[in-house]
C-alpha cells in the first residue's frame, strides 16, 4: 500500500511547524503517518502540535526578552524553534 504524501498536503493547510512536522512523520516515522491518515486524525494531530509548536515558542520568546528587545527575542525563538523541531 501506498499513500499519495502530494495528495494529502494539497488537502491540508499548513502552517511551517506543521509542514516540518508533516515531512518529518513521511521520513521518520512512516507508520505513523499512515496510521495518522487511514485514521483521518492527522489534520487534527498537525493542529495539536502547531499549537504546542507555537505556545513553546512563545515562552522561549517570554524569557529571551528578559535579556534581548523584543524584536531580537522574537528573531531567535524562530530560530532556536527551527532547530528543536
Amino acid at each position: 500500500m501506498s499513500v499519495l504524501c502530494n495528495k494529502i498536503e494539497e488537502t491540508l493547510e499548513l502552517s511551517m511547524s506543521m509542514r516540518r512536522k508533516f515531512d518529518w512523520l513521511i521520513f521518520n516515522e512512516p507508520e505513523i503517518f499512515a496510521e495518522l491518515c487511514l485514521s483521518g486524525k492527522l489534520e487534527s494531530y498537525l493542529e495539536w502540535y502547531d499549537k504546542a509548536y507555537r505556545e513553546q515558542e512563545c515562552t522561549m520568546r517570554k524569557a529571551l526578552e528578559k535579556h534581548y528587545d523584543a524584536e531580537t527575542a522574537r528573531a531567535l525563538a524562530r530560530e532556536f524553534m527551527v532547530y528543536d523541531s
